[in-house]
């Protein structure tokens, strides 16, 4: 077999174009990256019929005007490259297209040839009303459909049709305008829960015709749409339906208003939305600190917008993962993490030692933790000094002396003596972090110019100058 990978451009085309040319070359040809090359091969009488029918999605009229055509067209007018290829051509006539309508089934070929005719140019519209309800919708639904499709779906009486085409995220604002004033409600809560929907469609549809029972299905989904305004949501709200609490309780718009309104609220889950919700203000996390519900406490000990004076109060909760989430908090004081320091919980000191915002002298007496694990936690600590760092590299503990030994390897202010020590390590990761820090010294990595591991004399070629470089290339 003639091998092709290698071939120049002109050459694959004039191969593809050649009629001479054997059907197994072709059949390599019809994958080539070159558009030009595979519509060659589309329109060359030697091509096989499958490989063919491969082509018909993108090369139509190749394959029309391939001299094979007409053979096929007599010989089998029903197959799927015939009608596939003549659905798809933008020069077939609207007659032609309408008995390719008619001979249509429910089969996985012919919905590609309902997309097909569908998407053609010249199918009127007529012929797109008859088109099978069951092949419309499979066409509405398909994330490809154009919006030239999408707008005659949009004229379709059928609500599977319609709630397909509100649901596509190709839908124009037009469509969705039109969709949003539909007599049937499931195709107007489709329409608002659409991304794409504007505050005014999602407004108007709020307000709701006269059915109040299918007014608010169609509210409720207004309200789960995370693009809903906050005028829209307060308004949702003075419905005052037990449906849309913990919906607006939990929407990333949601007002302070209108959190402040649910947090009363006797359903444990809703003021658990509400304490979850990032939107929710420092007087509404206050009031919620003395919740009689843990896991509520627990996500406003953990909640960005609580204060320092309500997170001092959670410092003292009975419950041990609310003062857990206390110590994580950014939040906290450092009068209140120093006290957390002393905790009996592991767990605790670990996220004091964790706390960006832990000051230095905590974290020196954390270094003397009796848990190795704490002292390891220290380590990744941004807010971490050089000189407790180092400390740490004699740590008694393996895991902390390394994980002392790896941050230093990396810190671009560490000495070069304490840079030198580490170059001398026997763990591949401690030489190779010091090979890529870029205030490494020359003489340093001069001495990583010879490791034995290819990946840390890689990374000196990139961190060094030339002269070092060199001795990295030479090993």
């Amino acid at each position: 077999m003639l091998k092709l990978q290698n071939a120049k451009f002109e050459e694959r085309l004039a191969i593809a174009q050649a009629e001479i040319t054997p059907g197994d070359i072709l059949a390599q040809l019809a994958s080539d990256r070159e558009a030009q090359i595979r519509q060659s091969v589309a329109s060359n009488p030697n091509t096989p019929l499958e490989i063919l029918e491969n082509l018909c999605r993108d090369f139509p009229e190749a394959i029309i005007n391939n001299p094979i055509f007409n053979i096929l067209l007599l010989e089998n007018p029903n197959s799927k490259i015939v009608r596939l290829s003549l659905a798809r051509s933008s020069t077939t006539s609207a007659g032609t297209l309408a008995r390719l309508a008619e001979t249509l089934n429910n089969s996985h070929d012919d919905q590609e040839i309902v997309l097909a005719i569908a998407n053609n140019i010249n199918t009127p519209i007529e012929i797109f009303k008859q088109l099978d309800r069951y092949h419309l919708q499979e066409v509405a639904d398909n994330p490809n459909t154009s919006l030239q499709i999408l707008e005659k779906l949009a004229i379709i009486e059928s609500v599977f049709v319609l709630i397909g085409t509100a649901r596509n995220p190709n839908t124009s604002l037009q469509i969705l305008e039109k969709l949003a004033r539909d007599e049937n409600h499931y195709v107007r809560a489709v329409v608002a829960q659409n991304h794409h929907a504007s505050w005014q469609i999602l407004e108007e549809l709020v307000k709701g015709s006269n059915n109040y029972s299918e007014d608010n299905f169609v509210r409720l989904f207004v309200a789960q749409n995370p693009h809903t305004s906050p005028q829209i949501l307060e308004k949702l709200a003075s419905y005052e339906l037990p449906e849309f609490r913990g919906v607006l309780a939990s929407h990333p718009n949601a007002s302070p208003q209108i959190l402040e309104k649910f947090s009363d609220d006797e359903d444990d889950n809703i003021r658990l939305k509400i304490a979850l919700n990032k939107n929710t203000p420092p007087q509404v996390l206050e009031k919620l600190a003395s919740d009689q519900n843990r896991n509520v406490r627990v996500q406003v000990a953990s909640h960005q917008n609580t204060s320092p004076q309500v997170l001092e109060k959670l410092a003292s909760d009975q419950n041990r993962d609310v003062r857990i989430q206390v110590a994580a908090n950014h939040n906290t004081s450092p009068n209140i993490l120093e006290r957390l320091a002393r905790s009996k919980s592991t767990l605790i000191r670990g996220e004091v030692a964790k706390n960006p915002h832990t000051p230095t002298q905590i974290l020196e007496k954390l270094t003397r933790d009796k848990d190795y694990y704490i002292r390891g936690e220290i380590t990744y600590n941004c807010n971490i000094s050089l000189q407790i760092l180092e400390t740490l590299t004699s740590d008694p503990e393996e895991y902390v002396r390394r994980s002392a030994r790896l941050k230093l390897a990396e810190n671009p202010n560490t000495s070069l003596q304490v840079l030198e020590e580490l170059s001398g390590s026997e763990n591949d990761e401690i030489r190779l972090r010091i090979a890529i820090n870029q205030n490494t010294p020359r003489q340093v990595l001069g001495k990583l110019a010879s490791d034995e591991n290819d990946e840390i004399r890689v990374e000196v070629v990139r961190n060094g100058d030339a002269a070092v470089q060199k001795m990295a290339r030479e090993k």
